[in-house]
């Protein structure tokens, strides 16, 4: 190799590590233990909840530590992905995944998108609840927490599954009263 094709080498090798490292430190400008918009909202309602939950009455909050769920958030790495989520060996599409061993939540962006507030709190509380170790197997206890919070009431209809726990629905919000909605919205990820 002689020294013109050295310099070369050397310079390019400079930008790629000069374009790669302050992506990788940074984390592309954007915040929320996963890296992208979808796990920075996650994160952020689940912020916003704690404070609730902890104003809840201890016997309200099924088993709910404020301190716990704190804990859970800064120790679970939130991912989101483009791709379908299934349980039960590939027979249940599902809106999010965790693995409590890992201390990792992935989320479905398609389902994320098409979820009102109320059900990606619901979510936020489920998933953060089984890293917890709480068993809230079809939502019994994120759903009671979300009622007490005034976030969902009984619902009219009974469930498709059968139960001994009451059904809960999302309460209409009022005419009169500010979308629940954060003021930004995720923004699409380039595709590579």
């Amino acid at each position: 190799m002689n020294l013109k094709s050295f310099c070369k080498l050397s310079i390019l090798s400079s930008l790629l590590l000069l374009a790669i490292i302050p992506g990788v430190s940074q984390g592309d400008g954007q915040e929320g233990h996963g890296g992208d918009s979808y796990s920075a909202e996650f994160t952020a309602i689940a912020d916003q909840l704690v404070s609730q939950i902890g104003g809840l009455p201890f016997d309200e909050r099924y088993g709910i530590s404020p301190v716990q769920f704190a804990a859970a958030i800064e120790k679970t790495l939130v991912e989101s992905t483009d791709s379908p989520l299934y349980l039960e060996n590939g027979t249940r599409l599902v809106d999010a995944i965790n693995y409590p061993g890992r201390n990792l939540v992935i989320l479905s962006r398609p389902s994320w998108d098409r979820m009102s507030f109320v059900r990606r709190q619901l979510i936020v509380v489920h998933e953060y609840s089984s890293i917890m170790g709480l068993d809230d197997e079809n939502y019994k206890i994120s759903a009671k927490v979300l009622m007490r919070l005034g976030q969902f009431e009984p619902a009219p209809y009974p469930s498709a599954m059968p139960t001994t726990e009451p059904t809960w629905a999302p309460s209409p919000m009022p005419s009169w009263a500010p979308s629940p909605m954060p003021s930004w919205s995720p923004t699409p990820r380039p595709a590579m």
